[in-house]
């Protein structure tokens, strides 16, 4: 890829960024129906994805990003094993409870992350 390939895909990144922390925002905020649905597991997927394309603007490996930010995301997820977080800040930021299904939510949103880096890609070398 050349330099104005590199640019167009660190803009495409920072758009999907953007798009990410706008719906984990409406996320945070959502009291409707299947709230825990939303806040547990979808949530987790859109965590993922976004510090997995944050971290895809450092890295030129498309898998790079996505693996990072899973091993994130289940070291997270172990840390919860040992750590008693309830009513604290950290349950926020680290959850409250070890649950396998929340690993399964980090994969599909580095799947995801990896799989829109893959279009993004092509997208921009067809562009341009």
């Amino acid at each position: 890829m050349n330099m104005r390939q590199d640019r167009f895909l660190v803009l495409w990144r920072l758009v999907a960024i953007f798009a990410g922390v706008a719906i984990g925002s409406f996320i945070l905020v959502y009291e409707g129906p299947d709230r825990d649905f939303f806040r547990g597991y979808v949530g987790d997927v859109v965590a993922v994805f976004v510090i997995a394309l944050f971290f895809g603007i450092w890295f030129r490996r498309l898998w790079a990003g996505p693996i990072i930010a899973l091993v994130i995301g289940v070291f997270l997820e172990v840390i919860q094993v040992f750590l008693i977080t309830q009513g604290t800040v950290s349950d926020i930021t680290f959850g409250a409870v070890f649950d396998g299904w929340d690993i399964v939510a980090h994969g599909c949103g580095a799947l995801i992350a990896f799989c829109v880096q893959m279009f993004m890609v092509k997208e921009t070398q067809n562009s341009i």
